[in-house]
Order: structure tokens, then C-alpha cells, then sequence
């Protein structure tokens, strides 16, 4: 049982709530930026020219970087501090997006994207068990939920600051720097004392596959779609010609639907075989492809000039359907992942699932570095539409495979299945897992409030006693 009294009588959540509030504020200002930083480097860099294939490599290099960095970042957090490594990383990330308008050539942007992945997944690495580190079982559903409901929101929140002002200014990169920056405050800041150091996952992939298969190309899968669309999504409202406040309601709309989706449906699954939730979900998911992709050739925006004056005009006059078929996309597709995790899970002991994490993470990273390259090809062969052309090929693939595994593969009982959890998805960790209530609490005691030490002295009989 992890440490949670104190001697002041509190009620043990809200001293926790009252020890983790700095790392929750660090978490809100790090999704902030990192939610602004993904939707402006594709529109900046299609404003600079580069081509659609490029921006999507981009996009890429993020989650490229983001894997690399959850298999080297932990040693270097144990061996300097949590404290010490999350500045390094935040100073690391704030001068790469300060780099991004000054060195404008497409190979620098990817190494930098690269750079800012890796350092992102230091920064998420150091949080989490950190959180870890403060919850035990009884609190650790509730740091979960909090935790996730502000990655949403924040990244969904990021997008809307878009429009503060033109794509072309560097102002929008100095406001991504400036909240990199102050997320290093509440932490550097904080009482609360050190967790115990990062464990490295083992990421033994193909065990998971013969244990699951469904699970782990579920995941990869879930990966393309989320990828695609949070990475290639701002690009393709550019280009039907939106204005920066348009593109922050489609993307805000595409990314907070992902949280607001996951419970019911996860709930259901609960009840239900989890390999016909994942398909009718991924079939919904590509009903709504199918349905933005035509929607794309109707909703575009002219500008036409007369007498100097400039007016803009709508094919589609009422934006409600694209947000609507958006929100649906947005929604069905973030679930995917989490409930591949959940069916994993219900075929492992609960002692694995941390471990298990690690290879579910390769396989969602592995899909979310192919899919925005594999959209943006997509895009520059047919057009916008191509990007949800791409998405609905992706889900429909979803699909055949959860029907194949349905009827394949043996289902699990309902009494031993475990319970759905809302997961994070496009930044998605190995050390999330350890929060996961689903978990069971270690045997060795981790500090999470820091507690005043007693001095002692040892009497002549080996008695410990107080100063």
C-alpha cells in the first residue's frame, strides 16, 4: 500500500490531488503546446511549400521519434533525476520549435520533428511515473481519469490558438516555446518527492501477436488512423480552403470526440465480445471516410473579387455535417486502440499488463509512423479526399480482421473479462499502463506525499525510539 496519510488529517484524495496538481499543470501546458505545435508545423510547412509527401514524412518523424524515445529516455531520466531530465527535455523541445522558422528546409524540419518526438516522449515518460508514483490502487482510477480527460482537452484546447494570428508569422511558435517553457515551472517547483526509477518495458511483440493477434494489429491499425488524422487533418481542412478559426473547430472537434466516445462504447464492450465492438467501431469509422470523402469535393471555400472587395462563398453554406461526419471519425477512431489494449488484456494476468504495454505501444507507434505518409500520398494522388480514402481503407481493414478473429479465435468469458479504461491516444506511453487501475499496487511501499522523517535513537535492549 503506497503512502497517502499525512499528519494533518486530510482526506487522503485530496492530499493526493493537493500532490499531483503541479504535474497535472505541467501535463495541461504540455499538451497545449504539443496540441498547437502538430496542426501548425503541416500548415506552415505547406504555406513554405513543401510538398504534401513531405509534410506527411513530418508528421511521421514525430511518432518516429516518440518510439525511440520510449526505449532510451528512461535511463537517462534514472540516471540524472526527474526533475533534471524534464528541464533538459522541456529546453531541448522549446529551442527545436524556436529552430523551426529559422531553418526553413524540409530535412531539418523532419530531424527536428524526430528531436521533438523523442524529447516528448522523455517529458510523458518522467510525468507518468511520476503520477504513478503518488497514486495506490484505491486512487489511481481517479489520477487516470484526470490525467487523460486534460490530455484531450488540452490538445483539443492547442488547436485553438491557431488563429491568434497569420500561419505565416512566427508568433505561434513562440507561443508553442513559451508553454513548453512554463511547463518546466510547476514541476521544477513541486514538494512532492521523487518516484522510484523508470523501468525500461521489454517490447516482446511477437508473444503478444501469437497471444492475441487481433490485439496487436488492432492497435497498429488504431495507430494509422489517429496518426493520419491528428497529423495530416489540419493540412487537409487547408486545403478546402478553410480559415485558421475553421481549422481549430474541425481539429478541436476530431480530437476532444476521441474522449467523449471511448467510455460508452468501452462500457458496451464490457458486456459484449470485444472483437464485434472493435469491428462495428471501425465500421462506423470508415462509413464516416466514406462519407467526408465526398463531402470534401462540396465543401470548398472561393474567394471572388469584385470591385476590390473580396467575399467568401461556401458550396456546402452549413459547416454542420463536416464537424458532425468529423466528430464520428474522430470519435470511432480513437477508440480502436483502447479497446485493443482491453481485449489484450482480458488474455493476460494482471501482472503482465505493464510489460504487454510495451509491445502494444510498438505496434500503435509503428502504425502511427506510416499512416500520416501513408495519407499524404493518398492526398497527393487524388486530392483532399484522399485522406479520408486512406482512413476508410484503413477501418475497413479494421473490420476484416476483427470479423476474421471473431470467428476464429476464442472469446472470453464475460465474468473474466477486465474493465475497459479510457486510454490516450497519438501520445501513448509504456508508463501509462502503471496507472492503469487494472494494475495490481506492488508489494514494496513508493512514496507519493512527501512525510516529515523522525529522528531516532537506539536504546541499550535495540529499541528504536523518537528523538
Amino acid at each position: 500500500m503506497r503512502a497517502l496519510e499525512t499528519h494533518s488529517g486530510l482526506p487522503a484524495m485530496h492530499q493526493l490531488l493537493t500532490a499531483v496538481a503541479a504535474l497535472l499543470l505541467s501535463v495541461l501546458l504540455l499538451m497545449l503546446s504539443g496540441g498547437l505545435l502538430g496542426s501548425l508545423v503541416g500548415l506552415r510547412a505547406i504555406h513554405e511549400g513543401f510538398p504534401i509527401t513531405v509534410a506527411g514524412m513530418m508528421m511521421s518523424a514525430f511518432y518516429a521519434g516518440l518510439i525511440l524515445g520510449t526505449l532510451r529516455c528512461g535511463r537517462l531520466i534514472n540516471r540524472v533525476g526527474h526533475i533534471r531530465a524534464f528541464s533538459a527535455f522541456c529546453a531541448l523541445n522549446a529551442t527545436a520549435i524556436l529552430a523551426l522558422p529559422l531553418v526553413v528546409d524540409p530535412w531539418a524540419w523532419l530531424a527536428l520533428r524526430a528531436l521533438i518526438g523523442f524529447n516528448m516522449a522523455g517529458l510523458y515518460m518522467a510525468i507518468e511515473s511520476w503520477l504513478n508514483a503518488s497514486t495506490g490502487a484505491e486512487t489511481r482510477g481517479t489520477i487516470m481519469a484526470i490525467y487523460m480527460a486534460l490530455s484531450y482537452l488540452a490538445m483539443g484546447g492547442g488547436q485553438f490558438m491557431l488563429g491568434l494570428t497569420a500561419i505565416e508569422e512566427n508568433t505561434l511558435f513562440i507561443v508553442a516555446a513559451m508553454l513548453m517553457t512554463l511547463a518546466v515551472v510547476p514541476v521544477a517547483m513541486t514538494r512532492a518527492s521523487h518516484p522510484t526509477p523508470v523501468e525500461t518495458s521489454r517490447l516482446n511483440l511477437l508473444a503478444l501477436y501469437r497471444l492475441s493477434p487481433l490485439a496487436v494489429l488492432g492497435c497498429a491499425c488504431g495507430g494509422m488512423l489517429t496518426g493520419s488524422l491528428f497529423g495530416i487533418g489540419p493540412i487537409y481542412a487547408g486545403q478546402l480552403g478553410l480559415e485558421l478559426p475553421e481549422i481549430a473547430r474541425f481539429m478541436g472537434v476530431l480530437i476532444i470526440s476521441g474522449l467523449v466516445l471511448q467510455l460508452p462504447l468501452g462500457r458496451i464492450s464490457d458486456r459484449v465480445d470485444r472483437r464485434l465492438v472493435i469491428a462495428v467501431t471501425a465500421a462506423v469509422a470508415a462509413l464516416a471516410s466514406l462519407l467526408l470523402w465526398p463531402l470534401t469535393d462540396h465543401y470548398t471555400v472561393t474567394t471572388l473579387s469584385t470591385g476590390g472587395a473580396e467575399a467568401r462563398f461556401l458550396w456546402l453554406p452549413d459547416p454542420l455535417p463536416l464537424l458532425l461526419a468529423s466528430a464520428i471519425c474522430g470519435g470511432t477512431m480513437a477508440t480502436i486502440y483502447p479497446l485493443s489494449v482491453a481485449h489484450a488484456n482480458d488474455y493476460i494476468s494482471a501482472e503482465d499488463m505493464v510489460q504487454a504495454s510495451g509491445g502494444l505501444v510498438l505496434a500503435y507507434g509503428s502504425g502511427a509512423i506510416c499512416g500520416p505518409a501513408g495519407a499524404a500520398l493518398a492526398m497527393h494522388l487524388v486530392g483532399p479526399g484522399g485522406l479520408f480514402g486512406f482512413t476508410a481503407i484503413v477501418a475497413a481493414l479494421t473490420v476484416a480482421l476483427a470479423l476474421w478473429r471473431h470467428h476464429s479465435g476464442a472469446s472470453a468469458e464475460e465474468a473474466e473479462k477486465e474493465a475497459f479504461v479510457v486510454m490516450p491516444v497519438a501520445v501513448t506511453l509504456p508508463n501509462v499502463a502503471e496507472l492503469d487501475p487494472r494494475v495490481p499496487d506492488p508489494e514494496e511501499e513508493t512514496p507519493g506525499i512527501e512525510i516529515e522523517a523522525v529522528e531516532t535513537r537506539e536504546d541499550g535492549d535495540g529499541t528504536l525510539r523518537p528523538l
